[in-house]
């Protein structure tokens, strides 16, 4: 037998032995390292499966905002494109329209697209799961935007655009362009004004020139002349209370003066001049079938080019309705102008608002489309 302090020697020797000690440690840290290995191959597969689910609700959502500003089925449209957009046939699509939660819950206008599927877990033993579920959300919605102060019909590129020293100021309004963002097939329920096509009326030769001063008023209509009106400088024409009609262009030279009070221009095809150094006051009616409306042009006819470029001479007071036709603008101290046209040019400062209580202008309106969740 070993004596007592024998075997204390032993165990003092057993408790120095570090034999087997590393191993135990190399075990712990494999472990470890396994485990990170394992948490970032999951969160990168994650992180890819995330991916491709939100492109696909993304589309959805899109799809589904699209058909109802169309005022078709939303919910079979959001759903099929999503489907189209995986390549997964375990993953689980389900739309809700209107949204039940989220900022948008209750919105007729919104519909939300959810995609869910299962996901094996590599190396699951070492973090307790096998299987996770991965998920993506997206909410499309239809955003009424309004007023417009311009409408431009032509969809090529840069129907509206400002040239050189010009710049466009808007002040609490907006620009709408037929393109990507107002389609065409969307313009009549942009536009909510009616032009009438264009026709012959019955003139005489030449153009009324006015020098001095003319007042046009019910009952005091001079005759349609085929080359319309020319305001020289010094000339004034005044225009009261109708819609009067023109057979040819309408040109205010510089010096010249335009008024109208409670009337419209009605130009039809022909183009319309106000000159730099013109003065020009326009008033449309406040009401009637012509309310709000100061320049009136045709929804049919030749090409043409209309100059509003008086300056800060020109206060445009409601709207200029030349469907056919470039309008360049230069100049407006209107507090309410709108402009709907072919194409837009704006060749000088332009402000243009929509302070138009009182004035009789119908509102331009637009419905977008976009991803709001």
């Amino acid at each position: 037998m070993r004596s007592d302090g024998a075997q204390r020697g032993d165990l003092r020797w057993l408790s120095a032995d570090e034999q087997g000690a590393s191993a135990i440690f190399t075990a712990l840290a494999l472990s470890a390292v396994l485990g990170f290995v394992a948490l970032g191959l999951n969160a990168a597969g994650g992180l890819a499966a995330k991916r491709d689910l939100q492109q696909a609700a993304d589309r959805g959502a899109d799809a589904g905002a699209r058909a109802l500003r169309s005022g078709v089925a939303a919910a079979p449209v959001a759903r099929a494109l999503a489907k189209d957009n995986l390549n997964d046939t375990e993953a689980m699509v389900s739309v809700e329209w209107p949204p039940a939660a989220g900022r948008c819950a209750g919105d007729p206008l919104a519909i939300a697209v959810e995609i869910s599927r299962p996901r094996t877990v590599r190396l699951g033993g070492l973090l307790g799961a096998d299987v996770s579920v991965v998920r993506a959300r997206a909410v499309g919605a239809v955003i009424q935007v309004a007023p417009g102060c311009l409408l431009a019909l032509d969809p090529a590129p840069g129907s509206i655009r400002e040239s050189g020293s010009g710049r466009l100021l808007l002040d609490g309004c907006e620009a709408f362009a037929a393109g990507p963002l107002t389609p065409a097939a969307r313009l009549p329920q942009v536009n909510p004004y009616s032009v009438p096509a264009a026709s012959t009326m019955a003139c005489v030769a030449g153009t009324l020139t006015v020098s001095g001063v003319l007042v046009v008023r019910n009952g005091a209509e001079p005759q349609p002349r085929c080359g319309g009106v020319r305001v020289a400088p010094g000339g004034r024409l005044r225009v009261e209370g109708i819609a009067w009609r023109l057979a040819g262009p309408l040109h205010v030279e510089a010096g010249g003066r335009l008024e109208t009070w409670g009337a419209t221009l009605w130009t039809g095809p022909h183009p319309v001049e106000f000159a730099a150094g013109a003065q020009v006051e326009l008033q449309p009616p406040m009401a009637g079938s012509m309310a709000g409306v100061a320049l009136l042009g045709a929804s049919t006819g030749p090409p043409a080019t209309s100059r509003l470029v008086a300056g800060s001479g020109q206060k445009l007071t409601g709207a200029i309705l030349l469907p056919t036709q470039t309008v360049e603008l230069a100049g407006n101290a209107a507090a309410c102008t709108q402009v709907v046209a072919g194409r837009i040019l704006v060749s000088g400062i332009t402000r243009l608002g929509h302070a138009c209580a009182g004035v009789g202008v119908k509102t331009l309106m637009d419905q977008r489309v976009a991803l709001v969740e």
